[in-house]
């Protein structure tokens, strides 16, 4: 029988004996033998670039597998991995070495993340999907490490990019589909918003089965049963209204089942353990402080009837004292609260909703909440500004306008505005043409609900710095605000193909532009951070008095 300990003759076995070695093996009669000879043997097959490709990623799995047994060592895997490897034309053995990096990523991150965004831009679509399929693996572990909920949202928002990159680039990656929509339900979750869970999770599984019937290995990963299980689990869990309860003892029984099946996750796998932990502490703890804060009786009462050795026992300690901390429980109201108010208002940007949230003291008075309730839905410039930044993002995600003319662009603004409340009217006439004596037409004109002029908005197509059409826009917008309104707006549709320079550029020109106004501040806004829409506000003094003009910049190159 041939053996690993003939290594420096086994370019001259014949491909069975060479298959029969590898789908033969006995763990742990080779964990016995001397290590190094073990871990060499197979560095010289794996590294071997005239061996057979399909000897090479049988001596990888079972490298890897004597490195998750701990018969090699994890710093020797990675060297072999980064150090070491030997870039192969066999695409499915670079791609097993992908598979094998992630394994490692605790250990060495910055290294392993180095390497896929290298072959992000690989020629092969098959290594670019995988590479893009890891680093979602990897954005969504870090999104599962971190303290703030903006971090946390915002890796997972990249982990779902990369997940759908790679199930863009090729064919049949059911893989990269069950991740995007775990991730996007992550992501749901999180804002409060859980109406679409119950058909993502139909799909869930829909897919599972599908992975398991048409993939050729034996079994579906464990990471995403786990995820698929938590996600199953945290939704009964969501479901429990203790109001319905007929009986509560096999209420509390089932509730600790549902809340064990997340947490026993932890112990799986270092994803499912970051994602079992964020569900407890940044949901489910939420929801029952909300929930069993009122039944602290109902808690004691269950807890005399049962044994103290018992894993319900252990459940009721647990959520008697989620339920009883009034920190806790003051935090998740108001958690509650900005995830309603941020769906009731999604023209708002949620950094004021946040903002004036905080204001608050009581969240229980009704009063403050019917002030921010009037507050959001009046008719003021904030909202205004913030409605037409949404209708921007709106129009930047519909195809349908990334070629279409500057009026079509302006009518859809102009609907999207209507439907948050503003009333707007496109191509109106009003005030005086830029030559002084008929109506100017204006692109967006907004009317209060008493028909009295509230702003203006110009829009224009540009692909360049276009000094004289835009010149135009800039004098009669001035023109046509006969009343001196104090907010009005620019809205550029930028098809440049370098966006930030453009931006740049047009900066510098609107800060030193000769309006018929005086200008004395021009200043970029922060308050949206957005990478491909800019806003500044030029501020001009006019019969003694500010008025503003905000310059809104979408980028349309697509």
């Amino acid at each position: 029988m041939c053996e690993l300990g003939d290594i420096e003759n086994f370019a001259d076995w014949t491909i069975g004996e060479k298959f029969y070695l590898f789908d033969n093996i006995n763990y742990d009669a080779w964990g016995s033998k001397d290590k190094k000879t073990v871990q060499q043997s197979l560095k010289v097959i794996i590294l071997n670039q005239d061996e057979n490709s399909n000897i090479r990623k049988k001596a990888l799995e079972t490298f890897m597998n004597l490195v998750m047994l701990n018969k090699i060592g994890k710093r020797v895997a990675l060297n072999l991995l980064l150090d070491e490897w030997i870039e192969s034309e066999d695409i499915f053995l670079e791609i097993s070495r992908l598979k094998s990096l992630f394994l490692f990523y605790e250990d060495e991150s910055e290294e392993i993340e180095e390497v896929y965004n290298s072959l992000i831009d690989n020629g092969d679509l098959e290594v670019k999907s995988e590479s893009s399929f890891q680093l979602g693996l990897m954005y969504l572990f870090k999104a599962n490490v971190v303290i703030s909920k903006e971090e946390y949202i915002s890796f997972l928002e990249k982990s779902l990019l990369y997940f759908e990159g790679s199930n863009d680039l090729i064919e049949n990656r059911i893989d990269a589909e069950f991740f995007s929509l775990i991730v996007s339900s992550l992501t749901e979750i999180i804002h409060g918003s859980h109406g679409s869970m119950d058909h993502t999770l139909k799909i869930v599984s829909k897919l599972l089965w599908e992975q398991r019937v048409f993939s050729f290995d034996e079994e579906i990963s464990p990471l995403q049963v786990g995820l698929y299980r938590s996600l199953s689990s945290f939704r009964k869990i969501r479901l429990v209204n203790i109001n319905d309860w007929l009986d509560f003892r096999k209420g509390f029984n089932d509730l600790c089942y549902y809340f064990y099946e997340i947490k026993n996750q932890e112990f799986k796998n270092m994803i499912l353990r970051g994602v079992s932990d964020n569900l407890i502490r940044r949901s489910i703890e939420p929801l029952f402080s909300i929930q069993f804060n009122a039944e602290i009786c109902r808690i004691d009462q269950r807890l005399n009837e049962i044994d103290e050795d018992t894993l319900e026992h252990e459940f009721l300690i647990y959520l008697k004292k989620v339920a009883s901390e009034s920190n806790q429980n003051e935090l998740a109201e108001r958690e509650l609260i900005l995830n309603e108010l941020i769906k009731t208002f999604p023209n708002i940007e949620q950094s004021r909703i946040e903002k004036e949230l905080s204001k608050i003291k009581d969240v229980h008075s009704a009063k403050n909440f019917f002030y921010l309730y009037q507050l959001f839905s009046s008719y003021s410039y904030d909202n205004l500004l913030n409605a037409v930044v949404s209708s921007c993002i709106n129009l930047q995600g519909n195809k349908i306008f990334w070629n279409a003319s500057e009026n079509e662009r302006n009518t859809f603004i102009a609907h999207s505005l209507n439907a948050a409340g503003f009333i707007s009217k496109d191509q109106s006439l009003w005030g005086t043409s830029r030559g002084g004596v008929t109506s100017g037409e204006i692109d967006v004109f907004i009317k209060q609900k008493n028909g009295d002029p509230f702003s203006i908005i110009e829009a224009l197509n540009l692909e360049s710095l276009d000094k004289s059409y835009l010149n135009l826009h800039l004098e009669k917008i001035f023109y046509y605000d006969t009343t001196g309104l104090k907010y009005n707006f620019i809205l550029v549709y930028s098809t440049s193909k370098n966006f930030s320079e453009f931006w740049g550029r047009y900066l510098n020109y609107i800060s030193k532009f000769d309006y018929p106004f005086p200008i004395s501040n021009c200043e970029e806004l922060d308050e949206f951070d957005y990478t491909d829409i800019r806003v500044c506000r030029t501020v001009h003094t006019r019969n003694g008095k500010e008025t503003y003009l905000y310059h809104i910049m979408v980028d349309l190159n697509k």
